[in-house]
């Protein structure tokens, strides 16, 4: 298979050339593809293309745009698995779906995600007093207010959920001070970049055979760069929840949630890292 996959841009790879040998062919080399993606080639347009875009934010905002470092831990981090791949056609072939930019090919977590995970604690917070402890114990941590006491937590946090993320029956901000996720963009990798594993789901019959489903990961040790837009809103900047002690909330959250799918078996950890732009 190795003659068709010839693109470096890693979607195109997947998405494209991949599909067509297990369509056309009905025959796939999973090794070739990650050889193709892995390349010195890819890191470098990986590299150069997320340079671009902290200079971009930068233009926007130097202090409240300034990306957050993090990188991946074991397991690695998978996104993109609602994405429709599989054929049926070739044996081996990787069955779900991944998530990479368009036009760079980099891998890419969507910035809606990323907000839904940010927001989903926010909003468990509003009935579930683990999370608003939990939101009131790294204020307390990040804040230069003093002592934050979870009564004024409880009592904020719905102005910040409404300004910040938008109404329950509305998920954008209609006066335009909410915050603007970019999402999470791979960066840099002294080793690979895209690697395979496999999940192996029993069902509802534990005692059956499960039958191996494989995918493509992240790997670990992947430097990650999140773009968040913090943004000054006069209705919060008063108040525990100013864009200052949000970003630092933010990314508490990143890093004890994680992101991307199948968290709850360990992908997705991430840990907060210093990056410099070459």
């Amino acid at each position: 298979m190795g003659k068709e996959i010839l693109s470096n841009n890693m979607n195109y790879a997947f998405q494209v050339e991949y599909q067509y040998c297990a369509l056309k062919q009905q025959r796939v080399d999973n090794r070739e593809l990650l050889r193709i993606v892995n390349n010195v080639n890819n890191k470098k347009i990986i590299e150069a293309w997320g340079k671009e875009h902290v200079e971009a934010l930068n233009c926007i905002d130097p202090i409240n745009c300034r990306p957050m470092y993090f990188k991946t831990q074991y397991p690695g981090m998978v996104i993109g698995m609602g994405y429709p791949h599989q054929t049926g056609k070739a044996t081996g072939e990787i069955q779900v779906g991944f998530s990479f930019d368009y036009v760079t090919g980099a891998p890419y977590y969507p910035g809606s995600s990323l907000k839904g995970i940010i927001r989903s604690v926010f909003d468990q917070a509003v009935g579930n007093d683990l999370y608003l402890e939990y939101i009131t114990d790294v204020l307390n941590e990040v804040s230069d207010r003093g002592t934050v006491i979870q009564e004024n937590v409880k009592a904020d946090i719905g102005d910040c959920i409404n300004n910040v993320f938008g109404h329950a029956h509305n998920a954008e901000v209609t006066d335009g001070t909410g915050d603007i996720f970019y999402g999470a963009f791979v960066i840099a990798s002294d080793k690979d970049i895209i690697g395979m594993d496999s999940i192996t789901p029993h069902g509802t019959d534990p005692t059956k055979n499960p039958i191996p489903i494989t995918m493509l990961r992240i790997m670990p040790d992947v430097t990650i760069a999140v773009m968040i837009n913090v943004r000054e809103n006069k209705k919060l900047e008063d108040t525990i929840f100013d864009c200052k002690t949000r970003k630092k909330l933010y990314q508490h959250i990143i890093e004890d949630f994680g992101m991307g799918a199948k968290r709850n078996v360990g992908y997705g950890s991430v840990v907060e890292t210093v990056y410099t732009t070459k």
